[in-house]
């Protein structure tokens, strides 16, 4: 395959950045995906710090916890290979599949910190917390822009019930798969959340649903008109008119940058579809466009409330009629 996959945590902290990306069931603590971006590239210079090199495996012992999906983004911008390690196996057991994948160092949890001891040799062993206090401390690492679609991004081991368990590679391509199939046969969105009990060293832990979801979302950022304009207190998408001479794109430019202080070109925007309302005085004719890259914070200059919403709340919020066909293409569509 040609294709690459694009740095998934990036792309998400771009897109969404407060939006949640993982929730402790036990302790309620979470985790946005503009800070799992942040520790997954902390994490990537971690790796790179201890030595690790493309190609180079990282075994993880450890139960359900948020660290080993923090390792797996690190290693996509590395190009290392993540080996989650079955702790429901025996040290023994266990020695035999490190011997089969050699990686370069092993992260353990605490309850399988005597089982990783016991059956990683002389292999550097790092207990999370340790790896924890460490990452903290270290400057994001820049990542790869892309990850190759042919390039082995996990290994997950076979059980052995009829002998010796083997190391199956999933590729970024075989990721980017599965999130289509995944997604398709599930329905699933980014208003969509998932219990994950299963263990993270099956494939399932992190195929079934988690990786696919965590992979999905998009938010639209919709504006209340303010006290004193027409249709107020009615919720509609950022823009405005166009002046006499101008191109809708450079009067979208020019709007956002009055309404919202957002600097953006031309060129990322992307042409959506278009409403066509008449209203009792006048026919509108408004085009909509996409944009998923702009510089700076959305800020309600004009007095407006602004709101990021999920395409599947966007009905939840009243709009003027000319808006209102909008959203199920977006909902459709994001």
């Amino acid at each position: 395959m040609s294709w690459r996959l694009f740095d998934i945590t990036a792309k998400r902290a771009e897109l969404a950045p407060g939006a949640i990306a993982f929730e402790d069931a036990r302790s309620g603590e979470t985790l946005s995906y503009g800070a799992l971006e942040t520790r997954a590239a902390q994490a990537a210079a971690w790796l790179v710090k201890r030595g690790v090199k493309p190609g180079d495996r990282v075994g993880v012992l450890c139960r359900n916890r948020t660290e080993l999906f923090e390792l797996l983004f690190a290693c996509g911008k590395t190009g290392a290979i993540l080996v989650p390690l079955n702790w429901r196996m025996t040290a023994a057991e266990l020695t035999g599949m490190i011997a089969d994948c050699a990686p370069a160092l092993i992260l353990c949890g605490d309850k399988d910190a005597g089982a990783a001891k016991a059956a990683a040799g002389d292999r550097p062993i790092v207990p999370l917390d340790v790896f924890n206090a460490e990452r903290e401390t270290l400057t994001p690492h820049p990542g790869r822009a892309e990850w190759p679609a042919d390039e082995a991004w996990f290994l997950i081991y076979t059980s052995g019930t009829t002998g010796a368990p083997k190391g199956v590679i999933n590729t970024y391509g075989m990721a980017l798969a599965n999130f289509v199939n995944i997604g398709q046969a599930l329905a699933l969105s980014a208003a969509d959340s998932t219990f994950n009990h299963l263990p993270l060293f099956h494939s399932a832990g992190i195929n079934l649903v988690t990786l696919p979801l965590l992979m999905s979302g998009g938010r639209v950022l919709i504006a209340r008109r303010p006290e004193g304009k027409t249709m107020a207190g009615l919720w509609e998408f950022p823009g405005g008119k166009v002046a006499a001479g101008e191109l809708p794109e450079s009067a979208l430019v020019r709007e956002l940058k009055e309404e919202l202080d957002l600097d953006i070109t031309e060129s990322c925007l992307a042409p959506f579809t278009f409403a066509s309302h008449a209203y009792e005085d006048f026919h509108l004719l408004m085009p909509l466009y996409l944009c998923r890259i702009w510089k700076g914070q959305p800020a309600p200059l004009e007095g407006q409330e602004l709101k990021w919403v999920q395409p599947l709340r966007l009905g939840d919020y009243p709009m003027p009629p000319a808006d209102k066909p909008l959203v199920a293409l977006l909902r459709d569509y994001l």
